[in-house]
């Protein structure tokens, strides 16, 4: 018999984790569409629900160790993760005051009605709360750095701060891949995102496996798509960790 070395060890139980995390999105697979709706109810963006999901679902993954006894509910066990993931991140952000804020004194023209909609679409859409106030306050009241940091009870590096990745978020970057299926029509297949730092690329979100977040996004535009659950890529991710990575 041969002997087994530590190497051997550390492969054998990667494997063994590369599987159990599969076979767990297998298991949670009918649940994520009703997470998806929880966690896009609690976030109030397409963006921000997603990043809970994958967030939740990591985090799901890394906890079954302290569930080792009885069948898991994956409804109820999800939700409460969410939940606190969801406070966790609340609680980290700073509480705004809003009652001086100046109220607008020239209504909006006919011809920019319908621009103004759409931008504070985008704003609540892409924005957290501090970063909405203060591009708002900036561009639309014409306030001073030192005037929105008064107003908001915060610093001026924090506004500084809000304004730069607010305005970066409203210009974020989005590539649609679309693909044809046979002789049908071309369909939205994928969605990727991209964060630029300094004129480069700092990050990428790939919604490949995200059903959720390809629908509402393509139901927004108007186009076609097709979704792929995770259960799609299991048999050929199975397959490959018989390989070590």
């Amino acid at each position: 018999m041969a002997n087994v070395t530590e190497e051997d060890r550390r492969t054998e139980g990667y494997l063994n984790m590369r599987r159990g995390w599969f076979l767990y999105l297998q298991d949670i697979e009918p649940e994520r569409p009703r997470l998806f709706r929880y966690c896009r109810k609690l976030t109030g963006n397409v963006w921000d629900a997603e990043d809970l999901v994958q967030d939740t679902m990591l985090k799901g993954f890394g906890l079954l160790a302290h569930h080792d006894n009885g069948v898991l509910q994956w409804g109820p066990y999800l939700a409460r993760i969410a939940s606190n993931l969801w406070i966790d991140q609340k609680r980290k952000s700073q509480p705004l005051s809003l009652d001086d804020v100046a109220e607008p004194t020239t209504p909006a023209t006919a011809e920019t009605a319908a621009a103004i909609r759409e931008g504070g679409r985008a704003l609540m859409t892409y924005l957290s709360p501090q970063e909405r106030c203060a591009i708002v306050m900036k561009e639309v009241f014409e306030y001073t750095i030192k005037e929105i940091a008064n107003l908001l009870e915060t610093t001026e590096g924090a506004i500084k701060a809000a304004l730069h990745s607010g305005r970066e978020k409203l210009n974020e970057p989005l590539v649609l891949l679309f693909r044809h299926f046979g002789d049908g029509d071309e369909k939205l297949e994928e969605i990727w995102r991209f964060k630029e730092e300094q004129w480069h690329i700092a990050h990428i979100w790939d919604y490949c496996a995200c059903p959720e977040t390809l629908t509402e996004v393509a139901t927004d535009l108007g186009i076609p798509h097709t979704t792929r659950p995770y259960s799609y890529y299991n048999n050929e991710l199975m397959q490959g960790s018989d390989h070590s990575a």
